[in-house]
């Protein structure tokens, strides 16, 4: 069992990191383009959401003469705005990031404090709960301090727009794609998994070996950090053990049926639109 691929110590620390969290899209960025032009076309996906929905009104600033805290604006630049900045981050928020999302904000507000209706931040993750609570404070102290609202756009809020603006699949196809492969390579097993007993059969067992073999390794699997051949794997270790008596051994016949629901709710999720 430790010689798996899910079990070799880089794997533990993804699943020891990121348990069942829901994936999303943007961290595939970096896989795709490197850190460098993941940070770019994260803007760019930015960008084209948010003049799809404020239309002419949203504008760009180009940074390479300094965009004064200023990505995407929406409005007269010399008038009201509406201030987006755009960070990738897809690991934690720490002191580094906090000082980037703040010395970006101070910068904007030193240039264009009055004029600023809201500004927003677009990143690419979700925060948790300490992340949330950092925010929370920071945000409520800004507002007391300057005439605007602030608003979070995280990854959650970001896929959603781009789904409902018809811009995910743009960006995201190869997802689409992958999902429809998964589904249809998984559909027997997990058939038989929620109907049937048959999952004590070696048949089925190596039909399971066929499946891991295939998809274990793939990025669609590996970017969305989950456990699901982990569950398989143990699954099939308990079956094969107990081969023949796993009826006569409660303990075992549990964990297997607890195992099932594992990993029938994993490939649920990794299906899920």
């Amino acid at each position: 069992m430790e010689g798996n691929i899910w079990y070799d110590n880089d794997k533990k620390l993804i699943m020891k990191r990121w348990g069942n969290q829901m994936e999303l899209p943007f961290e595939s960025l970096k896989y795709k383009y490197g850190l460098t032009g993941a940070r770019e076309k994260f803007e760019a996906i930015c960008v084209e959401l948010i003049q799809i929905i404020h239309e002419d009104d949203s504008h760009t600033v180009e940074s390479a003469g300094g965009d004064g805290g200023i990505d995407i604006f929406v409005g007269d630049y010399e008038g009201d705005l509406d201030v987006y900045q755009c960070k990738y981050f897809i690991d934690k928020i720490d002191s580094t990031q906090k000082n980037q999302i703040i010395a970006s904000f101070n910068k904007v507000v030193s240039e264009k404090g009055d004029s600023i209706m809201k500004w927003h931040l677009c990143v690419a993750k979700d925060f948790n709960k300490k992340e949330h609570e950092w925010w929370a404070k920071w945000k409520k102290d800004m507002e007391e301090n300057h005439n605007f609202k602030i608003k979070l756009w995280d990854a959650s809020q970001l896929t959603t727009k781009l789904k409902k603006n018809g811009l995910f699949d743009r960006y995201f196809s190869d997802y689409k794609t992958k999902k429809e492969e998964l589904s249809n390579d998984f559909r027997y097993a997990i058939t038989t998994l929620s109907e049937s007993s048959v999952y004590y059969d070696f048949d089925f067992l190596e039909h399971l070996d066929e499946i891991r073999n295939k998809w274990q390794a793939d990025g669609f699997i590996i970017n969305r950090k989950s456990p699901i051949f982990s569950y398989m794997n143990e699954f099939k270790m308990i079956v094969a053990i107990n081969s023949g008596m796993l009826m006569n051994n409660e303990e075992a016949r549990d964990k297997v049926t607890e195992l099932i629901k594992l990993i029938i709710d994993e490939y649920k999720k990794l299906i899920k639109d």
